[in-house]
Formats: structure tokens, sequence, C-alpha cells
């Protein structure tokens, strides 16, 4: 049974609707750049299977340090808090260090990165410049040897101890296909042992990706796992288990309760790219989400204030007036669905999400029931 489903009793269909887009709008009217993720480089020391940017050798016209500090000062000026260093993998830039330092000094500060070359040495002067959180990419003891190369399981596992050992909060970082859908289990147990965090990504075949459409999951895999994930947040608490869930709140019934009511101040919109969160390329492009490719400014000559505030493709993302399924769906001011992933499969970030397993109250019975997932 649907969360909709399950709140019948106490609001009607139209009333989500209209409840969670007054609170919508409420937000999108003002929205703020609050959380950054910036590929630093392109530059890898890995070739990963399923790599959606094809990461490999640094473009030629990457940003400079003293560009990123001015970017850095910029994104503040914005109302940036919160800033992810991704890559490529950013380890490899020889002033990634610089980077973190002078971001620290304004915000708070991650870094996403293979674990290659983080040591306990290189964890201590991440600790040492400002670091607040490391994510390591980990997708199984089974799985990650075969699409990132040979050894770097146990290197990943070396790089999360030693951020522990630094005191520098660590999470798991889990790209999840096909090939290590039944390792999901594992990898949280993992992270509990460790006393990290988990994040769980989903696989989109672009980029390298793009050779195996066959990994990506299928509704009932996500929505299986989704229902997994959500039952081990509740276990082991709301900052230890993360994952693209924006699907799932046709499935959390208290979450939906809390964000339709409109005398609780409890909001969710969903997707939130363009509205709270964007993305910056290696050479200083401004995209609302490192995985909707789309283009919106440039900080080489524009700031981001001004970018947030006069880009047409970013009004149109927080205006939800979305197309086909999801334009008719109750759940659309809290959902939405991943526009990056519409984008890569339709070119239209407004399209229906193809990924999303609910069927519309408005339109329909909801897709399927409950399942269980191999623990």
């Amino acid at each position: 049974m649907s969360a909709v489903e399950i709140l019948s009793d106490e609001f009607d269909i139209e009333d989500i609707l209209d409840f969670t887009h007054h609170k919508f709008q409420k937000w999108a009217r003002h929205s703020v750049p609050f959380s950054a993720a910036w590929e630093v480089t392109n530059a890898c020391n890995l070739r990963c299977k399923y790599c959606g940017l094809s990461s490999g050798n640094a473009l030629s016209n990457e940003l400079s340090l003293e560009e990123a500090f001015d970017v850095i000062e910029d994104i503040s000026q914005a109302g940036t808090h919160s800033l992810m260093l991704l890559g490529g993998e950013p380890l490899v830039r020889s002033d990634v260090l610089e980077i973190v330092g002078y971001a620290s000094l304004f915000m708070s500060v991650g870094i996403n990165t293979n674990g290659l070359l983080l040591d306990e040495e290189f964890a201590n002067k991440l600790k040492t410049a400002g670091i607040n959180q490391v994510k390591v990419s980990l997708d199984g003891p089974k799985s990650h040897d075969v699409m990132r190369g040979t050894g770097t399981y146990e290197k990943a596992l070396r790089a999360l101890k030693a951020c522990k050992n630094a005191g520098i909060f660590t999470i798991i970082e889990m790209t999840v296909s096909r090939l290590n859908y039944n390792e999901v289990p594992a990898v949280v147990n993992l992270a509990m042992r460790l006393g990290a965090a988990v994040v769980v990504n989903e696989f989109i075949p672009f980029g390298r990706g793009e050779k195996y459409p066959e990994l990506m999951l299928s509704r009932e895999e996500r929505k299986r796992m989704q229902e997994f994930l959500l039952e081990r947040k509740k276990l082991y608490g709301e900052w230890r288990i993360a994952f693209e869930d924006r699907y799932i709140i046709s499935e959390d019934a208290a979450l939906l309760k809390m964000v339709a009511d409109p005398f609780c101040n409890a909001v969710n919109v969903g997707c939130n790219a363009g509205i709270f969160a964007y993305g910056i390329t290696p050479d200083g492009k401004v995209l609302p989400c490192p995985t909707l490719r789309l283009t919106v400014g440039d900080l080489r000559e524009r700031s981001l204030k001004d970018i947030w505030k006069d880009s047409e493709a970013l009004k149109t993302l927080r205006s939800r007036e979305l197309k086909g399924k999801c334009g008719r769906c109750e759940l659309r001011y809290v959902c939405g669905g991943c526009r990056g992933r519409t984008y890569a499969f339709t070119n239209d970030i407004l399209a229906e999400d193809p990924l999303c397993w609910y069927e519309p109250a408005l339109g329909g019975g909801c897709f399927g029931g409950r399942a269980e997932m191999d623990s």
C-alpha cells in the first residue's frame, strides 16, 4: 500500500498536491545556492568502466588555483555553505590541499575520492587543511575491482580507515548497478561496522557507462532497494544512510504526512537541482546539478549570484511544471523525479522521469506492492 493510500483518511489526494505546492512555491521563490558539487579536475588515476564523465586526462582549460580562490569567494557571497570537491579524482590535483584550506574559511568542505592516494599521512593533511568529510567510492567486495581495477577495493578500505583515524567524518559512496545490487546490504553493514555513513547512488549509462545499459536497475529493483535502505535508515539514523530518495516518499507515509500537513514546518522539495544545489565543472561552468549536464552559466564570465537569478533553465526547474506522469502526480512538489537522469534520457528537463516506479493516484493505481530485499 502506498503512502497516499495509507493517508487517505487524513488527506484527499488534491489536498496533498495543494498543500505541498504551497510549501514548494515558498521555498522556490527564495531559492539559495546552498550546496555545491565542484569537479576540480577531469584528471583521474583510474578508468572506471561506468564513469559518467569518462574522466582520465585533465582538461586544457581547467580553473587555475587563483581562479579557484576567486570562485570560492564568489559562491560564498552567493550563499553557498556546503562544498563537495569531486573529479575526476580531486586528489591528483597538486594544489587540492590549498583549495580545501581556502574554501574551509568560508564554508563546510568535503571531498569525494577513489581513495588510491589517501593514506594516513594525506588524511591528516586534509584534516589540518579543514576538511569536514570524506566520501570514498566503494562498490562492494565482489564487484569493486571488476569495475574499478584490481586492488582498488583494499585501497578504498585503507582510505576509509585512514580518515576515521584522522578524526574525519567518513562516508562510503556506493554506485549500484545490477552487477552489485545484491551487495547493498553488505556495504551498509560494512559502513555500520566502521562507524561510517553510506551514500547509495544508482548507475546511469552515460559517459563510459554508455556501453553497459543492461546494468541499470529495473524499476522493481530500484523500488526494492530503496525500501530496504529506508528501513535501514530508520534503524540506524538519518545521518548514517542516504540515497536518491525522491521516489521513496511514495512509500514513506510518516514523511509524507509531515510535509503535506499545512500546519507543520517540515518541507521536502524532492529534486533540489537548481533550487538549493548546483554543480561546477573543471573549467568553471555552472550546472543545475552534477548529473544534469546542462550549462546555465560560466563563473569566468558572471557571478553565481547573477547566474542563479537570471538563468531561464533554473527558473524552469523551479516552476516544477513537469510533463507526462510526473506532471499529473500528486507528489510532484515533494519528489519531481530526478531531473538529471531524466535529461540524460530525454534531453528535456521537464519530461516524465522514466525510472520512477510510482503510478500517480490522480491517474491510476500505484505500481506493485512492497517487496523485500535479501539482507
